[in-house]
């Protein structure tokens, strides 16, 4: 197993400075799918191995962006702040907390 980073702009829409607008929520599904996705084929090249692991920096993400990942075949998930570190094993369609660590 192996742990992805993702740094972009995940816990909600966007704002679009050409549109003067923030992106729609599909607009923002989109993106967000999109980055995962690329990020999970790049990794999965360079490692050669499936990538089902995922680390959201500093407990940046969202409800959909969490749903979106699932989709995408993560299965666990790390938060990482530095105040703890904690994980989620999706099993079955419902989500266990498995670790908490505080220090």
């Amino acid at each position: 197993m192996s742990i992805l980073q993702i740094k972009t702009c995940i816990t909600g829409r966007a704002w679009l400075p050409d549109k003067k607008r923030f992106e729609t929520e599909s607009e923002y599904e989109n993106r967000v799918a999109d980055d995962l996705l690329k990020a999970k084929e790049i990794m999965e090249s360079e490692l050669g191995r499936p990538m089902d692991v995922i680390a959201w920096p500093y407990r940046q993400d969202s409800p959909e962006s969490f749903k979106i990942a699932s989709l995408l075949g993560y299965k666990f998930f790390y938060y990482v702040d530095n105040r703890f570190f904690m994980v989620y094993i999706l099993t079955f369609l419902y989500m266990k907390i498995c670790l908490i660590i505080h220090w």
